[in-house]
């Protein structure tokens, strides 16, 4: 089941790839307008598409099942364990998004004022530092959901709760990365690019952890 909702984790991140590139990069050449307007229309698509494909969805008979049932009973203490679980498990989520989701704010700021963007000649616009973190999605999924097949069949691949504390760990590691190109940046100099690269790497893995 991680593993599934992994590859299905990569369709999201197909929408935040290409994103940044269309969206930002409308709204850095010609205007702001442009680019929230593109936005606006993926957003009205992608809705279009969740609801003409409803009927592809599986029938949520545990909702159904609830609903039939006469007088609900009363919750053993395993029930409570596993609320108390969850309780955790989302204290784990608040925590851990509130922090990543620095890159759209934070980051994005650091790669427009601190970050040095010249490639060859070449500015690239600094919204397109937001597919980076989509991209490694796609070119790293494969990789991890192999890793935990393979630890699955020698009986070792972490438990869901043991993923999410992994990549809780990696993502504060992820903004660790950050404090040598600070440093470069004292006296009104810029950092290289490989350092938020970097940075989004680690994060990255953190993420599909959580995920």
């Amino acid at each position: 089941r991680d593993r599934a909702f992994s590859i299905f984790y990569v369709g999201i991140n197909l929408g935040a790839f290409f994103s940044p590139l269309i969206c930002g990069t409308l709204g850095e050449k010609l205007g702001w307008h442009y680019g929230f307007a593109a936005a606006g229309v993926g957003m009205i698509v992608g809705l279009v598409i969740y609801i003409w494909g409803q009927k592809h969805l599986a029938p949520d008979n545990i909702m159904k099942e609830a609903a039939g049932q006469a007088k609900p009973e009363p919750l053993s203490p395993d029930d409570v364990k596993k609320i108390w679980a969850l309780v955790v498990l989302c204290a784990f989520n608040i925590v851990f998004w509130a922090v990543y989701e620095q890159q759209g704010n934070t980051m994005a700021l650091w790669a427009d004022a601190n970050t040095d963007r010249m490639i060859l000649g070449w500015e690239m616009p600094a919204s397109w530092f937001q597919a980076f973190n989509p991209a490694m999605i796609f070119i790293f999924t494969p990789a991890l959901t192999w890793f935990w097949a393979w630890q699955e069949g020698r009986g070792r691949e972490p438990s869901s709760m043991a993923k999410m504390s992994i990549g809780c760990v990696l993502l504060g590691a992820s903004f660790l990365v950050m404090l040598p190109a600070v440093s470069s940046c004292v006296g009104g100099g810029k950092a290289g690019m490989g350092w938020l690269t970097a940075c989004t790497f680690v994060l990255t893995i953190g993420e599909l952890y959580l995920s």
